[in-house]
């Protein structure tokens, strides 16, 4: 289960990876429409790869049998791989590549609002709480944590429902 786990989280990540760094490539000249929506989709997409391991582990090691909790184990260790390697790719890539993402995205967030017609008060609310936002980020340990908390439930999820339908023999048959 180790090889299986460890190969699907690396491609996982790798996917991801990849995906990511197209969204906010495309972001960063065309700014953040969609973004949210594609990032999430990217996530989904990524952590497909928990419901093929599923299966290959169950039929190709369990004879076509796998409990919810075994099912549920293989996709929370893929998680946590991808959810691992995705933070450290962020902190690289956001440090090294996209160094001005928190003001491009604190300046998209006001441009939105005052385009919306907006209140002043509504917009110096808005950044004010976007300075804020920008001095939490600034702290490594704020920014791992928000990292992670951004792919985990994604992936959490994603393994809820690979282990709750696989473990059925009739679905998808070996």
């Amino acid at each position: 289960m180790k090889k299986l786990v460890l190969t699907f989280g690396l491609i996982s990540a790798v996917i991801i990876g990849v995906l990511m760094a197209l969204n906010l490539s495309y972001a960063k000249s065309n700014g953040f429409d969609g973004g949210e929506v594609f990032g999430y989709l990217s996530m989904i997409i990524a952590f497909s790869t928990i419901f093929v391991a599923v299966k290959s582990y169950r039929d190709n090691h369990l004879n076509g049998s796998i409990t919810f909790g075994q099912g549920f184990l293989i996709g929370l260790y893929i998680t946590l791989i991808t959810s691992a390697l995705y933070v450290a790719w962020w902190m690289v890539y956001s440090n090294t590549v996209y160094t001005t993402f928190t003001e491009d995205y604190t300046n998209y967030s006001i441009q939105k609002l005052q385009e919306s017609g907006a209140s002043q008060d509504e917009i110096d609310a808005m950044k004010e709480e976007m300075a804020g936002f920008a001095e939490l980020y600034a702290n490594p340990l704020f920014k791992i944590v928000m990292t992670f908390l951004e792919i985990f439930p994604v992936g959490l999820l994603i393994s809820l429902i690979s282990a709750a339908i696989l473990r059925k023999r009739e679905i998808l048959p070996a």
